[in-house]
């Protein structure tokens, strides 16, 4: 494994009131979590980089806003013809992929409204 040296000031430390290694692990999270917004890096490589599993990974996301899903919304919109909740819903399984949606929402997973817009009006469930 490769290594990246990083200087910052003496005084940093003490300002975000953290040890060294924590400083550390919080530097490899947060450009881990930006990569992957980005698409940098997979999920597995992006867990890999913040030195977490992928279900820990998935849980720093919802932790820190970064939706799990790197798709825009035109994407997911074409993604939910074949989607398992639209399927689920049709098979008559869950009342509604926007309750299914907001379900995952509460459990921690950052899902951007755009997101639960696109998917939801997919499944024919918005007025318009």
């Amino acid at each position: 494994m490769r290594t990246v040296a990083l200087r910052y000031p003496e005084e940093l430390i003490s300002a975000v009131q953290t040890t060294p290694e924590e400083l550390e692990a919080q530097i490899r999270l947060m450009a881990a979590l930006k990569m992957f917004e980005l698409g940098k890096l997979s999920s597995g490589k992006a867990a890999e980089l913040a030195g977490l599993s992928r279900a820990e990974f998935f849980e720093m996301c919802g932790r820190y806003r970064v939706s799990i899903f790197n798709y825009s919304p035109e994407e997911l919109s074409d993604e939910i013809e074949a989607d398992v909740d639209a399927r689920a819903k049709a098979a008559g399984l869950i009342p509604s992929v926007h309750d299914a949606l907001e379900e995952i929402r509460l459990h921690g997973y950052w899902l951007s409204d755009a997101v639960l817009e696109a998917a939801t009006r997919q499944a024919g469930e918005t007025d318009d």
